[in-house]
């Protein structure tokens, strides 16, 4: 018996199919990787030995330093909500000071040129403190979850916009701008 298909034995196979999920992952972790290199200079820089207080002169001198170190990066909204649900779960020290870690991704918002930043930060065992500090005119900052302490101070003119509780301080020392939490506000 002859094969019906000998003719076509020296055709190639069909072409391999490429997915590109290996390439994702890969510029996810860099871009991970990227911005946890950045936190983590903050905090050699700042903070040193771990030892962290929370007073005005320490939030603006590590906001400042935040601001200057996320000018090299290059990210996206969808990467600060990874990034900020990756070092809340994090069992690295650095990731434990929780004041600095606010600061940063405080930063990180007000330094992209979008007017919407959205952020699930739900069943997170952690409140994370001082998220929206000096939110910039023009922003809407939207959290959903629990949050810590000092929340939107300093506010300049944005929209921080919280479906959950914050602690306490909410809002202090605001210049202009716009709170709307639907929870506890917590307490000052």
């Amino acid at each position: 018996m002859i094969n019906p298909f000998q003719e076509f034995k020296d055709r190639s196979v069909v072409p391999e199919k490429h997915i590109p999920l290996d390439e994702i992952l890969v510029s996810h972790n860099s871009m991970m990787d990227g911005l946890t290199e950045g936190y983590k200079h903050l905090i050699s820089d700042e903070v040193g030995e771990g030892v962290w207080r929370e007073d005005g002169d320490s939030i603006i001198r590590i906001y400042d330093r935040a601001e200057r170190l996320v000018r090299d990066l290059q990210w996206s909204a969808g990467d600060i909500e990874a990034f900020c649900l990756r070092s809340l779960q994090s069992d690295d020290p650095d990731f434990y000071l929780m004041g600095p870690l606010g600061l940063y991704v405080s930063a990180l918002c007000n330094a992209l040129k979008v007017d919407l930043v959205s952020m699930n930060l739900k069943g997170q065992e952690l409140r994370l403190p001082l998220l929206g500090y000096r939110l910039r005119d023009g922003l809407t900052l939207k959290l959903e979850g629990n949050l810590g302490d000092l929340i939107g101070i300093s506010l300049a003119g944005g929209h921080l916009m919280i479906s959950g509780n914050v602690g306490r301080y909410l809002g202090a020392g605001m210049g202009g701008g716009r709170i709307d939490v639907d929870g506890d506000a917590g307490r000052f």
